[in-house]
């Protein structure tokens, strides 16, 4: 069975790329492109030249570890990553200074050597992050919210999460406040209930709200025919607008928080039954258990559009014991924030999407497999399309396993990874694409493993 890796690794690197119809100045980011590489066992940071990608000279690596937790100023200026303990080497806490490469190291113990959803304040002079207040017998519960203060060096735990709460994505407001999305979990890690967002107050940790979301479910859960699933809904942010936009099955429905409120807005369903349907004549799915979809969106940074892409996971026979496994892109759907209506359907062989930083292009991609006996794959390269007029600007790397992985500091150029490996190894070419002539350059070939951006 396919795991589905590079979603998960896309979910992390993509974060905070929306932009829209309505173009604004891209987000001030990271100082320098740095890309983290194969070393060892591990990996290691470097700064490179955002039209070669070669490494950039007079820097020495910095050691990063596959998978750390990390976090940038908002000026850029400033990354902050945790190592996790290995052997002779206790948890830590770094500070880089990207321009000048100095790394400052703060010694910390951490539960189960885990760290996660890191953000700063406004200013920069705290950082936060959510751990694991404890684990007894494996269960990872409860967690909390702890803070580190730069100028006087204070640690601490400002708030502790609902007990069965599992945080999932975190969004810090521009009124000193936190916004946490998750899933209540059973000790089993299984989905339970409806998903919730939590609204925390950054200077003394208290929890103002928590949001039910009706029928919305993140995570693992078992249907009422018993059959397993796994549903990972697409969020939005609109800090600007104080909303948080989700969209979940394929895609079926959207909710609106009201994060200034701390309230439901509104919750619309997009799609409606056929009289067919409603007559009984037609069914939907109904030789197929539906182990779930997975949600990617974008909202235009005017607030008027959302863009919405999917993969349908599906098997047929058994769960544990399938016939077959398939996994299909549904393409993309743009709905219309002020009705909560669609107004667009693209039918692309597309399952991800993501925004250029100046909001004027619309980058997508997906690909197809089934497993009958032996799997069988299909990547469908990468679509351009005009997020204004939805036309089609450029289709690259058609046939190929291609996948979005970044942009340059300066929004210029996005990086895409060619997939170039046999059965399941995993071995990227990383391609530089100039977003305003939508061609190909510079080609960067990682050896072994994986290599991804730190952004």
């Amino acid at each position: 069975m396919l795991r589905r890796a590079t979603a998960a690794l896309l979910a992390l690197l993509l974060a905070g790329c929306a932009a829209g119809v309505s173009p604004d100045p891209a987000p001030p980011g990271p100082a320098r492109l740095l890309l983290a590489l194969p070393d060892g066992f591990r990996m290691s940071l470097r700064p490179v030249d955002p039209v070669t990608l070669a490494d950039l000279p007079g820097f020495s690596p910095i050691p990063f570890y596959n998978g750390s937790e990390h976090a940038f100023t908002p000026d850029g200026r400033t990354l902050a990553f945790f190592r996790r303990s290995s052997g002779e080497q206790g948890d830590a806490l770094h500070f880089v200074d990207v321009e000048n490469w100095v790394v400052e190291t703060i010694p910390l113990s951490l539960a189960n050597d885990w760290a996660g959803h890191l953000f700063f304040s406004t200013d920069g002079s705290t950082l936060y992050w959510i751990e694991v207040a404890s684990a007894d017998q494996g269960v990872w519960r409860p967690y909390v919210l702890h803070r580190f203060g730069r100028t006087d060096g204070t640690m601490g735990v400002i708030s502790k999460l609902p007990e069965t709460f599992m945080p999932l994505e975190v969004q810090p407001l521009a009124d000193g406040r936190v916004a946490i999305f998750g899933q209540a979990v059973t000790d089993e890690n299984m989905a339970e209930g409806d998903a919730r967002v939590l609204l925390i107050r950054l200077t003394d940790g208290e929890v103002e709200a928590e949001i039910p979301l009706p029928g919305v479910v993140s995570g693992q859960r078992t249907s009422a025919a018993g059959e397993y699933r796994y549903d990972r809904p697409g969020l939005a942010w609109d800090v600007e607008r104080s909303l948080l936009y989700v969209v979940d099955g394929s895609p079926d429905r959207v909710t609106v928080v009201d994060l200034a409120g701390g309230r439901l807005a509104r919750q619309a369903e997009l799609r409606t039954a056929s009289w067919l349907e409603r007559l009984g004549l037609v069914r939907i799915a109904a030789a197929k258990a539906l182990p779930g979809t997975w949600v990617s969106a974008a909202l235009s940074p005017g607030g008027d559009r959302l863009y919405v892409a999917a993969f349908r996971d599906e098997v047929e026979g058994p769960f544990h014991s399938p016939a077959v496994w398939r996994s299909s892109p549904l393409g993309l759907t743009v709905i219309d924030t002020a009705g909560l209506r669609v107004v667009r359907r693209l039918d692309l062989p597309v399952g991800e999407v993501a925004l250029a930083p100046d909001g004027r292009t619309l980058i997508l991609w997906g690909r197809s497999f089934v497993c009958e006996g032996s799997c069988t794959q299909e990547g469908h390269g990468i679509y351009l399309v005009d997020a204004a007029t939805l036309k089609e600007k450029a289709h690259l790397l058609p046939g190929n396993d291609a996948t979005l992985l970044g942009f340059s500091p300066d929004g210029r150029y996005a990086y895409i990874g060619e997939d170039t490996g046999a059965g399941n190894v995993w071995h990227l070419d990383h391609r530089v694409l100039d977003l305003a002539t939508a061609r190909l350059g510079a080609t960067r070939k990682i050896p072994r493993g994986y290599a991804f951006y730190v952004q």
